[in-house]
């Protein structure tokens, strides 16, 4: 393999021949690598490419990492009367603008991003100073007022919860891979410990205060945490019977909507039936036209066929007669 391959490499030349579509021999060129991951690899040793010519890289094809195939090609519809250099100027400009609107545009809303962010903050370290100081005052409080005070408390302490989720999710709307994520995700996973913390204190508070409370406190304590929960659970199934209603009906509006639209479709349908009905019928009735016309058209061609035979039988009878009476002349 290597000898053959040598002996071609001593007869390297360009094509001599008039062709225009291509200008390289097929027997002594070989097509060139474009995959830059291709280029980075060794050639084999039985590799034709070490023995004979590569072809040029065609200029869409180079992989150089500052070319892009589709803007070459926005480049070449844009180009007007062969001005193909001042079309890549005005191309690269355009790009270039909208670059600057991107990144002006990212770096607005990273900032408003950071400006929510601080404002959860302080939120929430409003509401968690608030939180501590009422479990601090809990044993403290008369016994009819204490279980008022832990539900107060439990309700705080999931609008800080609601708080947190908040903060995660718009967390997530920062870029990726940055400091500014990576602090907020530790700051937001700081708070959902301390909350965790305040959960944790709450619950001894609550058992502080079913220690000191004699049994009779200790039942009405119970009682009043009770209702407090019913009271609860009864806004909570309250406001998920709300949001079921509205889902119901907004079903029931899309379901309407739909019907709507399948209506007019329906009748959109009907009225394309029909035009293709009548479209089928007129082209019927070309096609019948068109025999006719077909059938008229044989039968002229057949009389000018006659009439063309009877001026030549009439055209060489006259002529016979010529001659014959010319010969009589004679």
């Amino acid at each position: 393999m290597t000898t053959k391959l040598s002996r071609i490499a001593q007869k390297r030349w360009i094509s001599s021949t008039t062709s225009t579509s291509n200008m390289y021999d097929p027997r002594v060129f070989r097509e060139p690598i474009t995959d830059v991951q291709e280029l980075r690899k060794p050639l084999d040793v039985d590799d034709e490419r070490n023995f004979l010519f590569v072809k040029a890289m065609k200029s869409d094809a180079t992989p150089v990492f500052y070319r892009d195939h589709v803007i070459d090609k926005l480049i070449r519809v844009c180009t007007k009367d062969g001005e193909k250099e001042t079309s890549r100027r005005n191309v690269h400009s355009a790009l270039e603008i909208i670059k600057r609107r991107q990144y002006k545009a990212w770096t607005k809303m990273s900032s408003q991003t950071v400006e929510q962010l601080s404002g959860f903050e302080k939120q929430y370290s409003l509401q968690t100073a608030e939180i501590t100081s009422k479990i601090g005052r809990v044993h403290t409080l008369p016994s009819s007022e204490r279980a008022g005070a832990v539900q107060d408390i439990r309700r705080n302490l999931e609008e800080v919860n609601d708080l947190l989720d908040q903060m995660e999710l718009v967390v997530r709307e920062l870029e990726s891979n940055t400091t500014e994520r990576t602090k907020y995700e530790l700051r937001v996973r700081s708070y959902q410990s301390d909350k965790k913390q305040l959960d944790t204190e709450l619950e001894k508070a609550i058992r502080r205060v079913r220690e000191e409370a004699d049994r009779d406190e200790l039942l009405a304590f119970d009682d009043q945490l009770d209702e407090h929960r019913q009271e609860d659970q009864l806004i909570a199934n309250t406001q998920r019977l709300e949001r079921s209603t509205r889902k119901v009906q907004d079903a029931h509006r899309i379901a309407v909507e739909t019907e709507q639209i399948g209506t007019e479709m329906l009748s959109n349908l009907a009225s394309q039936r029909e035009t293709i009905g009548r479209s089928r019928d007129r082209l019927r009735q070309s096609n019948a036209d068109l025999g006719r016309a077909n059938k008229t058209l044989g039968s002229m061609i057949r009389r000018a066929i006659q009439n063309r035979l009877l001026l030549l039988i009439v055209t060489f009878l006259l002529s016979f007669m010529f001659l014959y009476i010319v010969y009589k002349a004679i």
